[in-house]
């Protein structure tokens, strides 16, 4: 996806992957990324796949069965959902490491 992102101008690979455009994040990244969560927290939790697929994707619908989890569980799709939507956006399109807070930005050998 990250290529094909590249050849639109929509994402960098080099000299890691960056996201320059927030929108083709949501349209095409994240339904891709909410669909491998789902992989992953399926067998972690007793909702179903579609239903927690529309709660980490775009329908952002919370289905009977979520409403119904334990505390832990809740916590557990709530901080995926967080991860996909808010997270995750937020990191890729950070195109500089001083802005990570990796090296200060006066520091001399960051401009070396």
């Amino acid at each position: 996806l990250f290529q094909e992102g590249e050849k639109e101008h929509r994402a960098l690979l080099r000299p890691r992957p960056i996201v320059l455009d927030r929108s083709w994040y949501f349209r095409t990244l994240l339904p891709a990324l909410a669909q491998e969560l789902v992989g992953f927290l399926g067998p972690r939790t007793p909702v179903p796949e579609g239903e927690l697929l529309d709660f980490l994707g775009l329908a952002r619908r919370c289905g009977a069965t979520l409403r119904r989890l334990p505390d832990a569980e809740t916590k557990l799709v709530t901080l995926a959902r967080q991860l996909l939507h808010c997270v995750l956006p937020h990191l890729l399109s950070l195109r500089h490491r001083v802005r990570y807070g990796l090296l200060p930005e006066d520091d001399p050998a960051s401009t070396t």
